[in-house]
This record gives C-alpha cells, sequence and structure tokens, in this order.
C-alpha cells in the first residue's frame, strides 16, 4: 500500500489541547489531548477531507505509524 505523506504543524497553547494543521489541506484542522491522539484524530480529518474529494481515491492517505 503507498502512504502518502503531508506536512502538519504541531501547536499547544498553555491549558489546551495539541492542535494540528494540515496545510496542503486547506480547512482540514484537527486536536487532541496528547500528541499520538491528535496524530490519529489528523489522520481521520485527512482521510475525511480526501473522501469527500470528486475523485476520491480508493485508499485514504494518512500519517505514518
Amino acid at each position: 500500500m503507498k502512504t502518502d505523506l503531508y506536512i502538519a504543524i504541531w501547536h499547544k497553547d498553555p491549558d489546551s489541547d495539541y492542535g494540528v494543521i494540515l496545510p496542503d489541506a486547506p480547512g482540514c484542522i484537527s486536536a487532541g489531548g496528547i500528541l499520538d491522539e491528535a496524530r490519529r484524530m489528523a489522520t481521520e480529518a485527512r482521510a475525511l477531507d480526501v473522501a469527500a474529494l470528486p475523485d476520491a481515491p480508493p485508499e485514504t492517505p494518512g500519517f505514518p505509524e
């Protein structure tokens, strides 16, 4: 299976969750209480973003494990 990689910008302010912005997918953002959760949530957000495209591929991209 081919794995597509995407740039992710991670940020964390005091007293907040980890935020994830995917700059190659405008409007595709996510967050999680811990880094692993934020990664999983960003992977899901990107998969849903790609699946919504008119020419969606059968396999959705994500972050490597």
